[in-house]
């Protein structure tokens, strides 16, 4: 089986962060955002990954350099961008007579508490003959100030966007992760195109059956801007200090990619000469070298991607420095991205 990651994005409402890294390659809680996608599809079975690159293709490159073995993926890339319908109809030679294949972005990050979430959702394409089916999670927002995927009452797919397009639809999240049919393959224009608009709504209209799988114990956040980041990264520590399902795969997660990962609270930070504030906790990798001023501290979320070389003197609070990154920090900050 295959998997198409979208990674062509341009990442515009994270800039500064995501002028010369594609939001995929940006850290979440000191992992790429592209993990988050590669994870699940991984323990799905997935034997060949086609990423597409347009903004920033070089920081892709890398990214998936370090999560995946060279010969699992392939790079497509788009000069021109092309929409999550366009991508797939550029690497379609690939996906033919394969089967069914996965579509998933790459920069959203779901917390599951099911480590095989993603496998009812092939079930669906393979077994019920269904054009596609697609990862859906409840949502106090959807249909609000969030646009939904509405399900009609036998769980078909019937609109997307924020009004109900028939009566008594229920409207639900989207997870950014969709199984096709490999018949699907020949409804994708080679320009731009949205899979959810110019492809699944025409198969629908035309007759073609759509779900919508909802997830159960799942946790999704926004990370469009810095505050977002910040305020899901913040959720995130704290199903993963609480050691909940949906930490505990968080953990998973991480230490499946970059196994040095070490959660850090206040108590383990003075054994070890950080200086870590009361109450705070910080997420690194023993792959990177820290050292203090006497006048720095460490204070809320601070998270430190790999194979980082820093000389802290000033103070941080809520901060996340991405990997690779050498500095010499001066100066105190607060609730930003560090590359």
């Amino acid at each position: 089986m295959k998997a198409v990651i979208l990674c062509a994005g341009l990442g515009t409402r994270l800039r500064p962060y995501t002028e010369n890294r594609a939001k995929p390659a940006i850290d979440f809680m000191s992992l790429p955002m592209l993990a988050y996608s590669l994870y699940p599809l991984e323990k799905l079975g997935i034997e060949q990954f086609l990423i597409n690159t347009h903004h920033a293709p070089e920081s892709v490159e890398t990214t998936v350099k370090d999560l995946l073995p060279t010969d699992q993926f392939l790079l497509s890339h788009e000069p021109e961008i092309l929409g999550s319908a366009g991508a797939i109809a550029k690497v379609k030679h690939h996906l033919l007579k394969s089967g069914p294949y996965i579509v998933s972005n790459g920069d959203t990050v779901n917390l599951f508490a099911d480590n095989n979430p993603l496998e009812h959702l092939i079930e669906r394409v393979q077994s019920k003959d269904e054009y596609a089916s697609l990862l859906l999670m409840e949502h106090p927002e959807a249909g609000k100030s969030l646009s939904a995927a509405w399900l009609d009452q036998h769980g078909n797919i019937c609109g997307f966007g924020k009004k109900s397009p028939v009566g008594n639809a229920k409207p639900f999240h989207f997870l950014g992760t969709i199984a096709f049919a490999e018949r699907s393959l020949e409804d994708m224009p080679l320009k731009f195109s949205n899979t959810l608009t110019d492809v699944i709504m025409p198969a629908i209209d035309r007759g073609e059956r759509v779900s919508g799988l909802i997830a159960n114990e799942v946790i999704n956040g926004e990370t469009g801007n810095i505050h977002d980041y910040l305020t899901f990264q913040k959720v995130c520590a704290d199903e993963l200090s609480k050691n909940t399902p949906t930490g505990h795969y968080l953990r998973n997660v991480i230490q499946h990619y970059f196994p040095s990962f070490q959660w850090i609270d206040s108590v383990e930070a003075q054994r070890n000469n950080i200086p870590l504030t009361p109450g705070s906790r910080m997420g690194m990798h023993d792959t990177s070298q820290l050292t203090f001023g006497s006048s720095s501290h460490l204070t809320g979320t601070i998270l430190i991607g790999p194979n980082c070389h820093l000389e802290i003197n000033g103070s941080l609070e809520n901060v996340s420095i991405m990997s690779r990154t050498e500095k010499k920090i001066e100066t105190d900050m607060e609730n930003c991205i560090i590359l």
